[in-house]
């Protein structure tokens, strides 16, 4: 996947940050959310930060990171940077690519669960597949 260059990243620093405001004891809540986000950030061209690693010498293409969960992927992505750090994965790195592309890309894998925002965070959400595709659809 492509990483996104230019002034994106105080657009989509700003816009994912609010899914770290919905309350930690709410999950339900935050991944409905997050549902929600992803499903606007693939409508409006928005980019989305993930954990991932350089995959050519440039470091202009990278492979997402994920988690597994009971031999299915789960694909990791952040709100911000510093949660990014917070969660602290070895030899890895933060960067922002195109919420659309992630999703075409993840699409294209096999056992694939979905995405968890700010994996090892105390505000972790989980956004299965099938449900985002359900949301997508049903407003488009």
């Amino acid at each position: 996947m492509a990483v996104i260059e230019g002034e994106w990243m105080n657009t989509n620093d700003c816009y994912w940050k609010r899914l770290e405001d919905v309350p930690n004891y709410d999950d339900p809540t935050r991944g409905l959310e997050a549902i929600k986000m992803l499903g606007k950030a693939v409508k409006n061209d928005y980019g989305v930060f993930i954990a991932c690693r350089y995959t050519n010498a440039e470091k202009t293409e990278v492979k997402q990171l994920f988690m597994d969960l009971d031999g299915k992927r789960v694909y990791m992505c952040f709100t911000s940077e510093r949660r990014f750090r917070e969660a602290s994965i070895k030899d890895a790195v933060i960067e922002l690519i195109k919420a659309k592309d992630m999703i075409a890309n993840v699409m294209s894998k096999q056992d694939v669960f979905g995405f968890v925002f700010n994996p090892y965070c105390s505000d972790m959400a989980v956004v299965p597949l099938g449900m985002l595709m359900g949301y997508m659809l049903g407003n488009s």
